[in-house]
C-alpha cells in the first residue's frame, strides 16, 4: 500500500513595489470606507497616473491582492510637477467592501522618467 502524502504551498506573488524617496503616497483611513490619500512628487521629473489603484493586505510575511467586488475606476488621468503634491479621498466600499482589521497597501502605478512603476502607501485597518 501506497501513502502518498501531499503538501500544498501557496504563494502569492505582491505586485512588484519600488521602494524610493522619489514618490511617497501617504494613506490614512478617515472613516470605516474610506482613506485620504497624498501623492508627493519628490522626483525631478513630471509624474502622470491614472485614478486606479489596488489594495493588498499582509498575511504573515507576504502581500497578496485583497478580492475585488467591482473594478469600475474613474478613468482620469493626472500630472503631477517635481515637487508638487495631489490628495484624494478613496471610498474603497463598492470596489473591496469591508476589509477586516489588519495591514494594507494602497499601490498605484505611476510613469516617470520614461518608465512605469508602482509605489505603495501603508496603512492599518483597527
Amino acid at each position: 500500500m501506497i501513502v502518498a502524502i501531499g503538501i500544498f504551498i501557496f504563494l502569492f506573488k505582491p505586485c512588484d513595489v519600488r521602494s524610493s524617496s522619489d514618490i511617497l503616497i501617504d494613506v490614512v483611513p478617515i472613516s470605516s470606507n474610506s482613506l485620504q490619500v497624498t501623492i508627493h512628487n519628490n522626483s525631478p521629473f513630471p509624474v502622470s497616473f491614472s485614478e486606479n489603484y489596488h489594495i493588498e493586505a499582509k498575511t504573515l510575511l507576504l502581500w497578496h491582492e485583497v478580492n475585488l467586488r467591482s473594478s469600475a475606476f474613474t478613468s482620469l488621468g493626472h500630472e503631477l510637477s517635481p515637487g508638487g503634491s495631489y490628495s484624494i479621498s478613496v471610498d474603497y466600499s463598492d470596489i473591496y467592501g469591508v476589509l477586516s482589521p489588519g495591514q494594507y497597501r494602497l499601490v498605484k502605478t505611476f510613469k516617470y522618467n520614461n518608465i512605469s512603476t508602482s509605489f505603495a502607501g501603508y496603512f492599518s485597518i483597527k
